[in-house]
């Protein structure tokens, strides 16, 4: 089986062949057939896919053989020293946090980038990280919430309330500016709702600056990665899978495979995870077993699919008009003045609960009603000037539009069909 896609840029097979997980003899026979001016261009999808620290790591050990410039070595070692920097700011803001929940005896599951960076990764600097991710007890909000504000944290949302299609809300800490999303569930949606009580038993011990956490199981993150990356579809990047190798890496002899496949299949999650664990194996070499992975395959899953979804990860993204989002596209493409009004009304009249999330009016209360005229002011004011251009452009707005439309609409399609339970 082949995931290799024909649309991918030179630049990323490329970098592709860099990251692969390899003996160092092969390792060193790939880079040396990269041409002295393919590494700038290298070097610029790294930072595209969130992997420049680990170009630096995979390339350092070779670079003496190799046809590349001083100077870039210069800038992926800045890179690399940067994410070092960033890291231990947030990790010490972390185990700063971390004290506090321990303190107050409220059990917090690190997730994502920071259990990655923390744990999984030998280097911390290898793993990028903007923000920090908790998992608490749904029960626990509350009192999370007040330690939160006790510190200064900005809520993102004015009012937060649990609904069925969140499953965090967002601080920003005042003194450090550090965001942080506090998950009462790992994943939300009509198939399946995984929240803490799901992992507790498998939950793992783990240390940040010495300061005591929790951390998901080998199978669970591995299943929690998989999930992430079939919800973003829109926004795929290499390091998602990069994420999966590491797992790989650290844990490959001791994974429980049937106990993953059992869980995919309850959580609902067994075709994301047989398309993102297939590709992370096969294009960048993660040590993970090749038969579990298929024994993953759902009798429902085509090879178009796979294809599709490494497009999304590796082919190169179309640039579109700078004002066209997708709402706008969507807005362009609608047939007809009656259907296009239509769209609109979704866009302005959202949920009472997204109003509430919004403008800090109760969801139930008549009052929400009142801040619907300042919604339609909000996305005038955010989207007015771009609406004539939308409406009114030329065929290369249309084209544009048409192939945005297109490809959000096959987006949706495919994520709901991934992160759907198998009847």
């Amino acid at each position: 089986m082949n995931t290799e896609t024909p649309d991918t840029p030179p630049s990323t097979l490329h970098l592709l062949s860099c990251l692969r997980h390899e003996p160092a003899k092969d390792k060193a026979a790939r880079l040396h057939e990269i041409s002295p001016s393919d590494w700038p261009f290298i070097l610029t999808e790294a930072d595209r896919h969130e992997v420049a620290p680990l170009l630096y790591f995979a390339v350092k050990p070779h670079a003496r053989n190799l046809s590349i410039s001083l100077d870039l070595m210069t800038a992926m070692r800045r890179k690399y020293l940067i994410a070092v920097a960033r890291n231990l700011h947030l990790f010490q803001e972390l185990s700063s946090l971390l004290n506090e929940f321990n303190r107050e005896r409220i059990p917090v599951v690190l997730l994502k980038g920071a259990h990655l960076a923390g744990e999984v990764y030998d280097d911390m600097g290898l793993r990028n990280m903007c923000d920090i991710d908790l998992l608490v007890r749904r029960a626990d909000l509350m009192r999370v919430e007040q330690l939160l504000l006790s510190r200064g944290a900005d809520p993102e949302d004015r009012q937060r309330v649990i609904g069925s299609d969140n499953k965090h809300f967002g601080y920003q800490l005042a003194e450090s500016g550090l965001r942080v999303e506090i998950h009462w569930a790992l994943v939300t949606g009509d198939s399946c709702k995984i929240e803490w009580e799901e992992t507790e038993s498998r939950l793992r011990h783990i240390a940040i600056n010495s300061v005591p956490a929790l951390a998901l199981c080998p199978e669970d993150l591995l299943l929690h990665l998989c999930l992430h990356a079939a919800g973003h579809l829109n926004a795929l990047h290499v390091r998602m899978l990069c994420d999966m190798v590491a797992v790989g890496q650290k844990y490959g002899t001791e994974l429980d495979w049937p106990g993953l496949v059992a869980r995919a299949e309850i959580w609902g999650a067994s075709r994301a995870a047989y398309v993102m664990l297939r590709l992370a194996r096969e294009r960048l070499g993660a040590p993970l077993a090749a038969d579990w992975i298929e024994a993953l395959r759902t009798e429902d899953m085509e090879e178009e699919v796979v294809s599709s979804v490494a497009g999304r990860f590796f082919n190169a993204p179309h640039l579109a008009p700078p004002d066209l989002s997708i709402g706008m596209a969507r807005f362009r493409t609608a047939r007809g003045l009656k259907a296009r009004m239509k769209y609109l009304a979704t866009r302005v009249f959202v949920s009472p609960e997204i109003m509430a999330f919004k403008y800090g009016a109760p969801s139930h209360s008549w009052r929400i009603l009142l801040f619907y005229p300042a919604r339609l002011m909000d996305l005038w004011r955010r989207h007015g000037r771009f609406l004539g251009q939308t409406m009114f452009g030329g065929r290369k707005t249309q084209a544009a539009a048409n192939r945005i439309s297109k490809k959000s609409q096959d987006t949706d399609k495919l994520r709901d069909w991934l992160l759907s339970r198998v009847s």
